[in-house]
Formats: structure tokens, C-alpha cells, sequence
């Protein structure tokens, strides 16, 4: 199936191949809370108004609304039915187990809010055209009370073409003024239920609720837009939206082998199945192979073992048989084994055949032994020393960007003390789990000897990330060899990956294919040289 981002993700694109030709597995439970393979959505973001521009890919104008200081603004130009829709349609996933619609959360600066007049933040449009009072939206209304020289709100839904059904009747709040900064929070459930409330740090007010789990008649889903509504073409309402944004989600169903486990016991593994690749390093030998019943990573600077099958939710398990945990030099002092390098494994990568050299835009978490060189901090890979930093830690990155790291232990924010570059670990296997459900990154270990895992990690990514699953390495490419050289040093077993979306469409684990390549057989060449090959005939007959 392909799949399509951020925006232009369709949620539905899925449903006829899920009506025909694939088989749907449900979760042993009848009601689904998780959001298995639903992935957030920003239908409005910081990015969508910057500066003096308004981004036209998230927002359709009309009447003369425009931007400046990354400010949304409304003011005497702007015609009395303004609007700015956000392009992106927000759909009710209930039936895949999300369980929220939208958030939304934006900050009003009202310069002037003309009698009778109203600005408005609209929901549930069935239309790209529709506006303020269609049927089946809603309404969050600011309007002016000028006996008490306050701002008033109500929350409106529309049944009918421009008949009001009130959820929140209009009410003045004393301690919300003209000229101040007001924060809408708002979020609506798949069920209808609306939850709202404004806040005013200037005046004291902090997440007063004007509504909280009221269930909407209309169907909100739809499109969402900022819009002012003046009772006159001369009346006119002056105001300011900053810091919007709205999110939602849409939902990828991947269709993937449900569980597949590699033993490596044919001395190769399955190449309809996974993928390695590396490139040279600093020491000989590098490459990542089967060996003996195992994946070995030896000596690996730029390199991965991969998944040929994409997979949102997932547990992934495997066995640490060896990992490098010191240096050693021969009787000359030439160096025959470093310190095993840091690893990641990473998740959401577009593509399973990518040079080894590039970074990758996906989420991977690294574990560290040593840490990563950088221009303050060099690791010694022969001792184990460093200038500066911690060791044993864990880095979270999302698209080339560090977002989270764990820098006073290998715990994280998880419960476990280990390191598996414990020398004490000896010879036994590591036993490591990792699970990947609706953004919540696990990892688990455990020794071999051990009957329970230990969680040792936890993060919140936030957001669903589909693509393929790797061990990866980005040490040192090929060039001189010193202490200092990252190579990674590891054999793993076991390679088992499970897909943990509630919703499924399972495919058959392809036949198996050995990644060893046959080695070509001998050809017994024979020739027989004639007067024409002689080069004294060749001369003679020119």
C-alpha cells in the first residue's frame, strides 16, 4: 500500500483493498482505546503562519485576511464574512480505536468587536466552502458586551442551515477585557463531546472551562476555520489570532507479515524478508554476515540489518550474544578488537535500501557506551575513556534532530540499571525488547538466566511513525586507525518482529530466500588459435 504524509494522507484510501482482498483481524477486545497505527496530524501549526505570510497549502482565504508578525489578522479592510479555513479535513476515526477528533488551541487579541457583531472559530464544515451557520457545523462565538465593556462567548451547533442550537449559552466573563490576549483551548472527542475553556494571563484567568464533555448533536467532523461575521457592511471587527494549532490524526493500516522470527539456523537469513548493508571501515574485517547460527556486525562503520516490511506497531525482540566491552592489542600493539560502538534502532524509515552513509530521516534510539564524538568530546574506544559527557545513556532522534536523552544512567526514565557494556555481563546473552505502540517507545532487557523483563526506557514520541525497522550504525568510515575509531562489534540472534496494530492487514510471510549469493562455478575456457589471430597476418592483410 502506499502511504502518503502529513497532510496528504488519506484515511480512506484504504477501505476498498479492505473490502476485497484483505483480511481485517480485530483485537480480542470489542472496543478499541488505543489508536493502533493512527499517526497526528497538524492541520494548522507554527508553521502555517509566519511573518507576514500566511502558508496557502494549510489555509484557503477569503475576504482580505492576512498575516503580519506571524499574527493572523482581521481588521477594517477585511470584508464582514471574512474567513480562513484550514485545508485539511479532520475525520472521525472511531471505527480504528482513536479516540479523539481535534484539538485546537489559539490566542485572541479583540482591538473591536462591532454591535452585533461576532468573531468565530467554526467546526464540522462539510464543505471547503462553507461557512459561518452551515448545517452540521459548530461555533466557538466572541462577541462584545458594551453595557459591561466585556468579551462574551457561546457555543453554538447547526442542525439546520443558520438555526442556532445552543451547547453554551452566551455569557459575559468579567475578567475577559478588550486588548488582552485571550487562549481558546478546545478539544472534541469521536463521540461528541466538546471540551472548552479560555484563559487571560493579564487578567488572572487560568483554563476557566466553558464547556466540559457536553455531547454535540452534529457530527463535528470536517473542516475547521477562524471566520468574523459583522451585522453590517460599514460595522467592522478589529482582531489579531496567534500561536493556532489544530491537531488531528489520520490512520495508516499497513499491510504486513503479522510475526516472523529469523534463527539465522540456515546460516543466512531471509532476503524476501531483510536487507543488510555496509560499507568499508578503518578495520579488517567489515561486514555484517551469518555466521555460525548468527548475525555478526563486525567491525561495522556505516551499516544496517533491516525489515523488508513496513510496521507502525510493533515488538521487536532480539538476542545480544556478544558485544565488545574492551579493546585489545596484539604483542606488537597493533590493535585487534575496539570497544564496540553505539547502535540504534530505528523505526518509520522510508526507505529499506538506503546508502549506509546517509542520516536517515526516521526516528532511532541510540545506545551509547561511550558517547558519540563530537568537537568537545572524544571517546576512546581501546580504554573506554572520554574527555567529557556520560556514559551509558540513550539518545532519542527524530529526523536528524535530538529530541530526548537519558544522561545520568542507561535507566532513562525507565526502572532498570543496566548497561550492556557491563563487563560483568560476561558471557551471557542479553535478552532486549523493544515496543513501538501509538508513539510510546519501550525497551526491555533482561539475561538470558532472567524469567522477566525490566523496562529500562520509556518516551512519549507523540505520533505515529510508519516505515521500516533497522539496527543501525553511523561509526567511522573507512581511513586511518587509531584508539579513537567507532566501529561496531555485535552478535545478535533470534530477530523476532510482531505487529501490535488493533487493526490489521495481514499478508503471508514470503518463501524464504537465502541473502547468501551462490558462488559461480568454474568455466573451462578452450581456444583454437588459427593464422588470423597471428599478428604478421593481421599486418599482411592490411
Amino acid at each position: 500500500m502506499t502511504i502518503l504524509k502529513g497532510k496528504t494522507r488519506r484515511v480512506w484510501a484504504f477501505a476498498l483493498a479492505f473490502a476485497l482482498s484483505f483480511a481485517v483481524i480485530f483485537s480480542d477486545n470489542a472496543v478499541f482505546y488505543a489508536k493502533a497505527g493512527a499517526s497526528k496530524v497538524y492541520v494548522v501549526s507554527s508553521a502555517s503562519v509566519r511573518g507576514d505570510e500566511i502558508h496557502d497549502g494549510d489555509f484557503k482565504i477569503d475576504g482580505n485576511v492576512y498575516a503580519k508578525d506571524s499574527k493572523v489578522v482581521f481588521d477594517e479592510t477585511t470584508a464582514k464574512s471574512a474567513r480562513l479555513l484550514a485545508k485539511t479535513k479532520i475525520n472521525n476515526l472511531k471505527d480504528y480505536g482513536v479516540t479523539k477528533l481535534f484539538d485546537m488551541s489559539a490566542t485572541f487579541e479583540f482591538a473591536n468587536l462591532s454591535d452585533g457583531g461576532k468573531a468565530m472559530f467554526l467546526f464540522g464544515l462539510k464543505k471547503s466552502n462553507s461557512g459561518a451557520g452551515s448545517k452540521g457545523s459548530g461555533e466557538v462565538a466572541f462577541s462584545y458586551d458594551n453595557t459591561q465593556n466585556r468579551i462574551c462567548i457561546e457555543v453554538n451547533e447547526y442542525g439546520s442551515e443558520n438555526i442556532p442550537n445552543v451547547v453554551a449559552a452566551k455569557k459575559t466573563y468579567n475578567m475577559l477585557l478588550i486588548n488582552t490576549a485571550i487562549t481558546l483551548n478546545m478539544s472534541v472527542d469521536v463521540y461528541g463531546k466538546i471540551y472548552a475553556s479560555v484563559s487571560c494571563e493579564e487578567t488572572g484567568v487560568n483554563n476557566m472551562k466553558i464547556l466540559d464533555g457536553k455531547t454535540l448533536t452534529i457530527d463535528p467532523q470536517g473542516y475547521v476555520a477562524f471566520a468574523s461575521s459583522a451585522a453590517t457592511d460599514d460595522a467592522k471587527n478589529v482582531f489579531r489570532i496567534s500561536d493556532i494549532s489544530i491537531t488531528a490524526f489520520a490512520y495508516d493500516i499497513v499491510e504486513t507479515v503479522d510475526h516472523y522470527k529469523e534463527t539465522f539456523d540456515k546460516n543466512s537469513y531471509n532476503a524476501n524478508m531483510f536487507y543488510s548493508q555496509t560499507t568499508s571501515s578503518p578495520i579488517y574485517p567489515a561486514k555484517i554476515a551469518v555466521e555460525d547460527g548468527k548475525l555478526v556486525f563486525r567491525n561495522v562503520g556505516q551499516g544496517y540489518f533491516t525489515t523488508k516490511e513496513k510496521y507502525s506497531n510493533f515488538e521487536l525482540k532480539f538476542d545480544i550474544v556478544d558485544l565488545y566491552r574492551e579493546g585489545i592489542k596484539d604483542s606488537n600493539g597493533n590493535i585487534k578488537q575496539l570497544i564496540s560502538n553505539w547502535f540504534m534502532i530505528g523505526f518509520g524509515v522510508d526507505n529499506y535500501n538506503d546508502p549506509p552513509s546517509e542520516r536517515i530521516q526516521a526516528t532511532f534510539l541510540q545506545f551509547e557506551g561511550l558517547p558519540v564524538d563530537s568537537d568537545k568530546d572524544r571517546s576512546n574506544h581501546f580504554t573506554g575513556d572520554v574527555q567529557s559527557g556520560t556514559k551509558n545513556r540513550y539518545v532519542l532522534f527524530n529526523n536528524g534532530n535530538a529530541i530526548a536523552d537519558s544522561t545520568t544512567s542507561m535507566a532513562g526514565t525507565g526502572e532498570g540499571q543496566f548497561s550492556l557494556w557491563d563487563k560483568d555481563i560476561g558471557n551471557e546473552t542479553v535478552n532486549l525488547k523493544l515496543t513501538v505502540v501509538d508513539g510510546v517507545i519501550t525497551l526491555y532487557y533482561k539475561l538470558e538466566s532472567d524469567s522477566e523483563y525490566v523496562k529500562q526506557y520509556e518516551y512519549n514520541l507523540g505520533t505515529m511513525q510508519t516505515g521500516y525497522v533497522r539496527i543501525y550504525s553511523y561509526g567511522n568510515g573507512a581511513g586511518s586507525l587509531d584508539e579513537y575509531t567507532s566501529v561496531l562489534n555485535m552478535t545478535i540472534d533470534n530477530f523476532e518482529i510482531t505487529n501490535l496494530d488493533a487493526v490489521k492487514l495481514v499478508k503471508a510471510a514470503p518463501i524464504y530466500r537465502s541473502n547468501v549469493q551462490p558462488r559461480t562455478s568454474d568455466y573451462i575456457y578452450t581456444t583454437v588459435t588459427d593464422a588470423s589471430d597471428l599478428l604478421n597476418n593481421k599486418l599482411k592483410n592490411r
